[in-house]
């Protein structure tokens, strides 16, 4: 998708990450009440910062809407979880 319609998913809550991107690129995301990008982190190390688009990466066709991907869980952990 078009940067401008990626711009759109991160106004009404969703993230997004380019196609090309690998996992430690992180994901995209608008924080509620605030006016900035974040890059959310996992590796090395849980991490955000803020986020500065570049030219190419406004001129990109490649945007995709983000989804977290699913964790396993042991039953155990969270059957012994109150």
């Amino acid at each position: 998708m078009l940067f401008k319609d990626a711009v759109e998913l991160l106004k009404s809550g969703k993230c997004i990450v380019r196609e090309c991107w690998k996992e430690e690129h992180g994901y995209l995301v608008l924080m509620p009440k605030m006016q900035y990008v974040w890059r959310i982190l996992f590796n090395p190390n849980p991490n955000a910062g803020s986020f500065s688009f570049s030219i190419d990466e406004m001129d990109a066709n490649d945007w995709i809407e983000y989804l977290e991907p699913k964790k396993e869980i042991e039953g155990e952990l969270c059957a012994n979880a109150s």
